[in-house]
């Protein structure tokens, strides 16, 4: 369960939705229902696209749901979906980087993004 009362995802823990839905089939679960349910929900995650880019609650932290970084969400991306073709060089254009409708980021401005 969440750490702190205070938590970010409390909210989730609690009422309806499928976090809550989980916990609530874990807590009365057998050993081996536990273990079927938590290999269905590996297989769920395994093939979703993206997900948000979240922190789970500590004691230090309230945790957080959704992170955002320069105004914008921030997504965790399943690389079997999508994949990085190339980057492009450091001094090419915007408009120049599109190619086929795949957009190309120059190598600098890839491993800013990373960080």
């Amino acid at each position: 369960m969440c750490s702190r009362k205070d938590s970010n995802w409390s909210m989730f823990w609690s009422g309806s939705g499928y976090i809550a839905d989980y916990h609530q089939l874990m807590d009365g679960a057998t050993s081996e229902a536990g273990f079927y349910i938590v290999d269905v929900f590996q297989d769920i995650f395994l093939h979703l696209q993206c997900l948000s880019a979240s922190q789970r609650g500590s004691k230090k932290s309230k945790g957080h749901v959704w992170k955002i970084q320069q105004g914008a969400f921030v997504f965790i991306i399943n690389s079997q979906f999508y994949k990085i073709e190339g980057l492009a060089k450091k001094n090419m254009k915007l408009r120049e980087s599109v190619i086929d409708g795949r957009l190309l980021k120059p190598k600098n401005v890839f491993q800013q993004e990373l960080c």
